[in-house]
């Protein structure tokens, strides 16, 4: 038979009552604990939801950093070749200025001597083409022409009739008088008037005298041989190639050209001449005004002189005239 014992309480001591939490304590503590854990393990969930969010920041951010970065550099880059274009396209305009300042050009060159001839002749008749070095010419407006067409032998001349000599010795005095009493070649003057020595085709003249010609102002070229039919042949030998003085109307390059044997000689100023105003027109059906006549009359294609003849002024000389060319 086994004896139960009869359970009874133990007997607490009032110190070790007071060591035992109260059932409120013990309650609180528990609640604690309950919320600490909770807190815990919200913890550590909303930290993972911070790193990821953390994470993503930092790419954006590196994101938006390199962006930055390579806007930067484009046009870093672009800028640089700007400044390099420029510094270029200075140095360049400087260049240019420098060789144009150094070596400036003529926005329109002007026309050659040499090219008004040819473009003035273009519908001349063959038999009218005057040949002459146009190269050293500058540009002029008339000419004053003499020429020589043939000669009697040395020793054969006479009063009136002239050797090649006779001929040669009346053209240099008649190009030193020119050069004293008309504008030829100084810059300043307003008209030019070129001299021009022509001799026949198949006529020759020593280089001897050619030179000396020349050193009197005379530019020496070549009048076409007129030949003539018989019939019309003047008869006295004097006047047999006369005809090639008409050949001077060719000189179209000119406004005027004033004819000049070499048996002349200028005594006067000859710019209101040589200037061609003789020939102005004011309308386009060929009339000039005469201011000091008060008159109108048709402008005229050649003007000449009257011959001094036996006390009188009479007969046409065909020794001075002026060609309205």
């Amino acid at each position: 038979m086994v004896r139960l014992r009869k359970h009874q309480p133990a007997e607490i001591s009032s110190s070790q009552l007071s060591q035992q939490p109260a059932p409120s304590s013990l309650n609180n503590h528990t609640e604690h604990i309950d919320s600490s854990t909770r807190c815990n393990r919200r913890g550590f969930s909303n930290t993972s939801a911070d790193r990821s969010s953390s994470s993503w920041s930092g790419i954006v951010k590196l994101a938006g950093i390199f962006l930055a970065g390579s806007f930067v550099l484009y046009y870093t880059h672009k800028f640089n070749d700007y400044t390099k274009q420029t510094v270029s396209a200075r140095k360049a305009l400087r260049s240019s200025l420098a060789l144009t300042e150094q070596y400036p050009s003529p926005v329109s060159p002007p026309e050659s001597w040499c090219d008004q001839v040819r473009s003035a002749r273009q519908d001349i008749d063959p038999l009218l083409r005057i040949h002459y070095p146009c190269e050293h010419l500058s540009p002029a407006i008339s000419a004053v022409v003499c020429m020589i067409t043939a000669g009697v032998p040395e020793g054969k001349e006479s009063r009136t009739v002239f050797s090649k000599s006779d001929y040669i010795n009346g053209a240099l005095a008649l190009g030193m008088s020119l050069r004293q009493n008309m504008n030829t070649d100084s810059p300043t003057a307003t008209t030019t008037t070129h001299m021009l020595f022509l001799v026949r085709d198949g006529y020759t003249i020593p280089k001897s005298d050619e030179e000396r010609l020349r050193a009197v102002g005379w530019t020496i070229g070549i009048a076409p041989k007129y030949e003539l039919e018989k019939q019309y042949i003047p008869r006295f030998a004097r006047y047999a190639t006369t005809y090639t003085k008409l050949s001077a109307m060719g000189l179209s390059e000119y406004k005027c050209v004033m004819l000049m044997d070499a048996d002349t000689l200028a005594v006067g100023n000859l710019d209101s001449l040589m200037d061609c105003s003789l020939f102005a027109t004011n309308d386009s059906a060929g009339s000039q005004r005469v201011a000091s006549e008060k008159m109108t009359y048709e402008v005229p294609r050649l003007a000449g002189a009257l011959d001094y003849y036996h006390g009188r002024w009479m007969h046409f000389n065909t020794g001075v005239l002026l060609y309205n060319t």
